[in-house]
């Protein structure tokens, strides 16, 4: 086998680990969070930051803090997103009614399918290189 085809296959099988982990493990745990927030109240944007990027990617954060009410006790959580609101904008908060400070917000939280999407790509490609590093012939 020529090291080209190796390295391929190399490649192919770490995509496959990439795509596999997000698709059984990432995803997985959003979706059991999904599933145990059940409940909805309307929370308002009480802050909006903008870290400016420092890193390779110089790509700016967006952390938003909404705060919520569930029954007599007042909540805030601070959330990163990829979308820029408005102070004083409405969100819709699901939360868990075992743990209201365990929540999923409407707008803010919705990588779930990007990640399964990103895991399904990882996963084709993996299959596609290793495929080609067992059967190409150089």
């Amino acid at each position: 086998m020529k090291k080209e085809n190796l390295l391929v296959m190399v490649v192919g099988i770490l995509s496959i680990a990439i795509g596999l982990f997000f698709l059984l493990f990432y995803s997985k745990n959003q979706a059991k969070l999904i599933e145990r927030c059940t409940k909805e109240v309307q929370g308002t944007v009480t802050n909006v930051e903008i870290e400016l990027g420092t890193g390779e990617d110089d790509s700016d954060d967006i952390y938003v803090t909404v705060e919520y009410t569930v029954g007599d006790e007042t909540y805030e959580v601070r959330k990163k997103s990829s979308k820029n609101y408005k102070e004083k904008e409405q969100l819709t908060v699901t939360y868990n009614p075992d743990d209201p400070t365990e929540t999923f917000i409407i707008g803010v939280d919705e990588k779930v399918m990007t990640i399964r999407i990103g895991g399904i790509v990882f996963t084709i490609i993996g299959v596609l290189l290793l495929f080609l590093g067992i059967f190409k012939r150089w």
